[in-house]
């Protein structure tokens, strides 16, 4: 951890209590000077807006002022990570004196927005940054729906400009099926879902855009041989199945999860396993009771912002995501027993073990089937060749060349 806003910081003796000492100076993009009071706002809006049943601030019971530059966090029970927590980019502090805008975030970051509409986000150097300014004074994206556009922009020889290089990024994160066990279907049934595990086996999907997945980090992945369809086939008939459809969901708007789907489909087919296929809209359908109510299955991926084992308890523990949403009372208090050990457990060798565990747990019963971690060819500037899957456009730099 290192110091940002917060220059130092504490704990009492059983991390119960939480005091951040604020660096001095700092302002936001406004020109206002930030306080403590932003800080308690910034926490006090995010638990308002996910509720207190939240992982992270489950067990937040006070945000106290002891200076303007001084803010408390009180707890009713120990929470010796907390200080990873505040890192989190929900947490990034804004001006408390501003309404809040996800779009147009008035921070004390090195970047400000200054233009986002719906095909062009650009930011600019904020030249009152506390830290070091940016050497970049602007950054543009650029949201493009036809790919044949987005080739040619991507495309070096089409400007000419040998900077760019063509890199393969493993995303993190996974993409996956879940099993909707609050739905009374046939999904019920273990030997269904367990005819499923082998049904879904990437290693002979022609049309993978990525690795073979078994668990939610890569680093963790390995080849499982152990699928085949005569094993599905096997568990269907101990299922005693009489064709009752198995509902899948799917993305409208991907044609590659559309195909993965189909080709699933296909394969269910050959051990006379029915399996429908539906699709939703994530904007108008994920946020509402549409796939719990109609499918079996989902089809998604999780690409997290924090790329540790938090990114995965946030997959298990955030109310929004599909694990939470999929799962039975008696299952939920099961996984929350779990994500408790995680949070109490400060070595970062043992979270692991305990995140293993976790993801073990809910793949052997068959509630998730990871497909594939995604992996994307992009043109990249040689600006940013090494800073990996995040960069730092605060020190992407190049040093004009010199003509004798």
């Amino acid at each position: 951890m290192k110091a940002g806003l917060a220059h130092h910081w504490q704990s009492n003796n059983d991390a119960t209590v939480w005091t951040f000492y604020l660096r001095k100076g700092v302002r936001f993009h406004n020109g206002k000077t930030m306080t403590a009071v932003d800080v308690k706002r910034t926490f006090e809006r995010v638990r308002n807006e996910v509720g207190e049943s939240y992982w992270q601030l489950v067990n937040l019971v006070d945000i106290i002022l002891l200076a303007d530059d001084i803010v408390q966090f009180k707890f009713s029970a120990p929470e010796p990570l907390f200080v990873r927590y505040v890192v989190d980019a929900k947490y990034v502090i804004v001006d408390c004196d501003v309404e809040f805008d996800e779009i147009h975030w008035v921070g004390t970051g090195a970047f400000q927005v200054t233009e986002s509409t719906d095909t062009t986000f650009k930011l600019a150097a904020f030249d009152d940054y506390y830290g070091l300014r940016p050497m970049i004074d602007e950054v543009v994206y650029y949201l493009v729906d036809d790919w044949k556009v987005v080739s040619g922009l991507l495309n070096p020889a089409d400007y000419g400009n040998h900077d760019y290089v063509k890199k393969k990024h493993t995303f993190p994160g996974a993409e996956f099926i879940i099993s909707n066990l609050k739905r009374p279907t046939i999904i019920q049934q273990p030997f269904v879902r367990s005819a499923l595990y082998h049904v879904i086996d990437t290693r002979v999907y022609d049309g993978i855009g990525g690795i073979p997945a078994s668990h939610y980090d890569s680093r963790d992945s390995a080849v499982r041989r152990d699928k085949t369809l005569a094993q599905a086939q096997k568990k269907l008939n101990q299922a005693n199945y009489q064709g009752e459809p198995v509902v899948l969901a799917t993305l409208s708007h991907s044609k590659e999860a559309e195909e993965l789907s189909k080709w699933i489909q296909r394969r269910a087919k050959k051990i006379g396993l029915n399996m429908e296929i539906i699709y939703y809209n994530f904007a108008t359908d994920y946020y509402t009771e549409f796939l719990e109510k109609n499918a079996d299955l989902v089809m998604l991926a999780d690409i997290p912002m924090n790329l540790d084992e938090f990114a995965y308890i946030e997959f298990v523990s955030s109310p929004t995501l599909l694990v939470q949403r999929m799962l039975t009372p008696s299952l939920l208090e099961q996984l929350q027993y779990l994500i408790f050990l995680f949070k109490q457990t400060e070595n970062e060798k043992d979270r692991h073990l305990i995140y293993l565990k976790i993801d073990n747990w809910l793949i052997k019963q068959n509630i998730l089937f990871y497909t594939t971690h995604a992996v994307r060819e992009i043109y990249v500037h040689h600006f940013l060749v090494n800073e990996g899957y995040q960069y730092d456009y605060k020190n992407a730099w190049k040093m004009p060349e010199i003509n004798n």
